[in-house]
């Protein structure tokens, strides 16, 4: 589990398994098909690629920080909360994202809703 780390140095959420975890109490907030990022109502929320997590606009919302996460969780609950986010998933269509350099002010959490 990798920690998705903000502008300012702060995790603000993980990666495990191409699956989004909130950092306070490890809920799915969103998961990763291919390289593109689905919010928890199975919206396109923006591309995972480079080590690095894009708005739909391009705007950076995260980092994937290099040193992994210790902490316990429950897998099989991670893995049935994952599983409820796919399947509300509709539209698997990922549009084409250009990077830019400056970061989105909206938080990963109103991002993943």
């Amino acid at each position: 589990m990798n920690p998705l780390i903000d502008q300012s140095g702060e995790a603000i959420g993980y990666l495990h398994n191409n699956i989004i975890l909130l950092p306070d109490n490890f809920d799915v907030t969103g998961v990763v098909l291919g390289h593109c990022v689905f919010s928890k109502s199975g919206k396109v929320a923006g591309k995972l690629f480079d080590q690095t997590f894009y708005t739909v606009d391009g705007q950076i919302v995260a980092e994937i920080g290099s040193q992994p996460a210790k902490d316990h969780f429950d897998e099989n609950a991670i893995r049935m909360q994952a599983w409820e986010v796919i399947q509300t998933i509709r539209d698997h269509q990922c549009p084409w994202i250009q990077p830019k350099a400056d970061w989105a002010s909206t938080p990963v959490t109103q991002l993943l809703q």
